[in-house]
């Protein structure tokens, strides 16, 4: 899992996970960090394009 940063004082994306499959319990504590730190998560690509 990453996290990369949108913009300085809130938010980032994270990348590298599926929200669909189970998650270990480091997982689960890491996106718990990322949102501590980052308040605002970004998870891309989780539905598909509606056109």
């Amino acid at each position: 899992m990453t996290n990369t940063p949108l913009i300085s004082h809130t938010g980032a994306e994270i990348t590298g996970i599926d929200l669909r499959d189970t998650r270990d319990a480091d997982t689960t504590v890491q996106v718990k960090k990322a949102f501590a730190s980052h308040h605002v998560l970004a998870f891309r690509g989780l539905f598909p394009a509606m056109h």
